[in-house]
């Protein structure tokens, strides 16, 4: 009985790291695509201020 729960536990363990690991994951690439966003955004505006035309 003792093996089973110990085992349990460890899985539960390991599930939990990796979850955890992914929503870090997840909201690391969240802010990273909102920063290229704004970028994007700023460079389209300053291109578009310049009366640049260029597609």
């Amino acid at each position: 009985m003792r093996a089973i729960l110990g085992t349990i536990g460890a899985i539960f363990i390991i599930a939990w790291l990796v979850l955890w690991l992914a929503v870090k994951v997840t909201f690391g690439a969240i802010h990273l695509l909102l920063a290229v966003g704004v970028i994007l955004l700023v460079i389209a505006l300053v291109h578009a201020a310049a009366g640049g035309s260029r597609a």
